[in-house]
């Protein structure tokens, strides 16, 4: 994360498989970085954006899937897109993420 604390991809892992202390840690780091973003979307509301994305964050950690949790194929077929563009748009949005990141 640019101009904050990097994430461990071991720690990752370990809040994946469920390990409570991995969990707070990565919340710990995650937080302050989700409300400096939510905040100015969501102005007054920001709070409140940043929680609900934490808790995303959470309930898809182990996933690690996109938020609604839908295939390349099924994402195609509401997108009208082909499987392999869905794959090469995650891919570049994954990309800027963790380049915005600092990952």
């Amino acid at each position: 994360m640019a101009g904050s604390e990097e994430v461990d991809p071991a720690l990752v892992r370990a809040a994946q498989r469920g390990d409570p202390m991995a969990l707070g840690e990565l919340m710990e780091i995650l937080a302050p970085y989700v409300g400096r973003i939510c905040g100015p979307i969501a102005l007054q509301d920001g709070p409140d954006a940043a929680q609900e994305a934490l808790i995303l964050v959470l309930r898809g950690l182990r996933g690690l899937r996109d938020i609604e949790g839908l295939d390349e194929v099924q994402a195609g077929r509401i997108l009208a897109v082909p499987p392999g563009t869905v794959r090469s748009r995650l891919f570049r949005a994954r990309l800027g993420f963790r380049k915005a990141w600092g990952s």
